[in-house]
């Protein structure tokens, strides 16, 4: 036997649409149509799920994921040829758009075949595991994919192709963290970052600034710790800024 992947446009070319200037409520009807005829496979629920987050609606989008993943898990992206070179499998997270590695930018248009499976904790990864050369993880360091990690690691040793990145070496890549690796490598300028609780990010004034960032002072940067592509980052100029900040993000831990 082998797996079922549900053919999709994928976060790519949709992304790319969206950056074009593509009115994305007409790609939304279109999906809705194949919906509403009968004709729609898991695919399209997992492009419509990126079509709203890319409207901005991103509580609607991530519902409409969690429905589709609880049915199926695994998605082939378009591929440019039809005989590949590669066949590549990467491992992705049930998460907000711009989460997972965003792998796709990179194959698109190329001779490699991308297909991903969603590992969520509580179902079972398909058997047989999809025909492929190598295997990535592109689920991300993030408070709210730690037991997808978990998952991945229990069934990468027993993994029947090579995989790029080990879920267990991800860790150390955390933004606290690999400053600290980083730190002195030759060539590599790397800022200092600190992971802050609310009250913590709360009380911060010149002097702690210093404290935490290795004699550093505002301005600074800052940003939740589970946020990607750039949600919630924001520029700090003075402590004056601090309270307005806390005051828009309900998040209970950040990096500065």
């Amino acid at each position: 036997s082998r797996a079922i992947c549900a053919d999709r446009i994928g976060v790519a070319r949709l992304a790319k649409m969206a950056f074009a200037g593509r009115d994305m409520r007409e790609v939304w009807r279109e999906l809705l149509t194949q919906v509403a005829d009968n004709t729609a496979c898991a695919g399209v629920g997992m492009d419509l799920s990126v079509v709203a987050q890319l409207l901005g609606e991103k509580g609607k989008g991530l519902a409409i994921q969690e429905e589709v993943l609880r049915q199926h898990r695994l998605f082939r992206s378009p591929c440019h040829v039809d005989f590949p070179n590669l066949k590549v499998l990467a491992l992705a997270a049930q998460m907000d758009l711009g989460g997972n590695t965003p792998i796709e930018f990179l194959l698109d248009q190329s001779d490699v075949e991308l297909t991903t499976l969603y590992v969520v904790p509580g179902f079972a990864l398909p058997d047989p595991l999809p025909d492929h050369d190598i295997a990535i993880v592109v689920a991300p360091i993030d408070d709210k994919t730690e037991a997808t990690l978990t998952e991945i690691e229990r069934h990468a040793r027993h993994w029947p192709r090579p995989m790029l990145n080990e879920a267990n070496l991800l860790r150390a890549l955390e933004r606290d963290r690999l400053c600290g690796l980083l730190a002195g490598a030759p060539g590599v300028c790397i800022p200092k970052t600190a992971r802050l609780l609310r009250h913590e990010l709360a009380a911060l004034d010149d002097a702690n600034v210093a404290q935490w960032l290795d004699g550093a002072s505002f301005p600074i940067i800052v940003r939740p710790t589970s946020s990607h592509a750039g949600l919630g980052l924001s520029k700090l100029d003075s402590r004056a800024d601090v309270s307005g900040y806390l005051s828009e993000r309900p998040e209970q831990a950040f990096f500065i």
